[in-house]
């Protein structure tokens, strides 16, 4: 059951069937017909009509309209009116403190009563709703908008950014930079270098050098720490059923060489597995400085040159074949263990 009031609400109400029947005075029907009448009526109307007449009146009015017309007259008036006219204060944007009633911009125009702006702002798509905007402007960022973009350029900056981006860029840029970089890199580079420093160096260099040096050195960039999880972690076996094993330590894995091959035992302990500026696949060429520590798998070849010393252990089987030259100094003798 409904009233007059919350017809009186929206406007858009009064296009309900039974607001108009019920609710004359309030949708401004008082004396209105459906269709015009074949002639007119001996007394006026008490509202002016709903919609303005196809011809102007012969005579001026006798007082000056309350709001100015839409569009001025072609011709000047004969006399000039009995009283100036009101100036109309600029309309405050504002939104309503009060409960209203939205309609969703579903199929079935679902009503939902007794909400507030502060409801509206908590999600952006509820000011598509019908009666979202109309009761709370400042809200939905429709102070002084306009249903179509203008002609020239504001002289003053909107209290809000467009929603989408402009077309064409700005004649005069920005004296302050975004706090924020752009979401993707721009086509071309920078006519000029920059006179602040990255923070983090690019991922390759440049095509060409710089026109200048920088004012200042580049910062240097302190070596990783190689060093072992002090905490628990959990690590996958390499077997079918991929078996996961909780709660282990460093000191675990270091028991068994083996356990270093499951997932997540090098990465959390790198020096007990001697993986420390190992990477998981070959280098193109020898380093200039040996490693810290000795390889985890031995080589597929063996090394074109021997060995300056002795190993400490024997190997585990007698070389296929003899040297082609003695060594230069007599092997030492290893005691039985």
């Amino acid at each position: 059951d409904r009233t007059c009031q919350w017809v009186s609400m929206h406007v858009f109400r009064c296009d309900f069937i039974g607001s108009k029947e019920n609710c004359p005075l309030t949708c401004g029907v008082c004396g209105v017909t459906l269709s015009p009448s074949s002639s007119p009526t001996k007394i006026p109307t008490s509202s002016p009509t709903v919609a303005p007449t196809n011809n102007p009146t012969t005579a001026p009015t006798k007082s000056p309209t309350k709001l100015p017309t839409s569009a001025p007259t072609k011709a000047p008036t004969a006399s000039p009116t009995e009283a100036p006219t009101t100036t109309i204060s600029p309309t405050i944007c504002q939104d309503s403190t009060g409960t209203f009633d939205v309609i969703k911009n579903n199929s079935a125009g679902t009503i939902i009563e007794g909400r507030t702006c502060q409801w509206v702002g908590m999600y952006v798509f509820r000011c598509d709703f019908s009666g979202a905007k109309e009761n709370c402007p400042l809200t939905c960022g429709e102070c002084g908008v306009t249903s179509s973009p203008s002609s020239s350029s504001t002289k003053m900056p909107k209290a809000i950014p467009t929603a989408a981006p402009t077309e064409l860029p700005i004649d005069n840029p920005t004296k302050v930079p975004t706090s924020s970089p752009t979401a993707a890199p721009t086509e071309s580079p920078t006519i000029s270098p920059t006179k602040l420093l990255t923070s983090t160096p690019t991922a390759a260099p440049t095509r060409s050098p710089t026109d200048s040096p920088t004012e200042a050195p580049t910062t240097t960039i302190s070596p990783t720490i190689c060093q072992d999880s002090t905490g628990t972690f959990d690590v996958i076996k390499n077997n079918s059923a991929g078996t996961i094993i909780e709660g282990r330590t460093c000191q675990w894995v270091s028991m068994h060489v083996f356990r270093c091959d499951f997932i997540g035992s090098k990465e959390n302990c790198p020096l007990t597995c001697g993986v420390c500026g190992v990477t998981l696949s070959p280098s193109s060429s020898p380093t200039k400085i040996p490693t810290s520590s000795p390889t985890v798998a031995p080589t597929n070849n063996p090394t074109t040159a021997p060995t300056k010393s002795p190993t400490k252990l024997p190997t585990s089987a007698p070389t296929k074949a003899p040297t082609a030259s003695p060594t230069e100094a007599p092997t030492t003798t290893i005691s039985p263990t």
